[in-house]
């Protein structure tokens, strides 16, 4: 399933589904570029400025 976004807890990078699923990723699998990566180092505001637009954020949420 296509991953929404990669998120690295300690050593293992999980990839969240649109369904909300963490699924672990396995070493050989690719991470998709194109994918926001959050690691403990990753500024919230990094990641919307990169990666969404603002207007899409501010009117879907929830």
């Amino acid at each position: 399933m296509q991953p929404k976004i990669y998120i690295k807890l300690k050593e293992t990078i999980w990839k969240v589904t649109i369904n909300g699923q963490w699924l672990p990723i396995d070493k050989a699998e690719v991470i998709d570029v194109k994918v926001p990566f959050i690691d403990e180092y990753t500024h919230f505001n990094d990641i919307i400025s990169l990666h969404f637009n603002e207007s899409e954020i501010l009117t879907n949420l929830g």
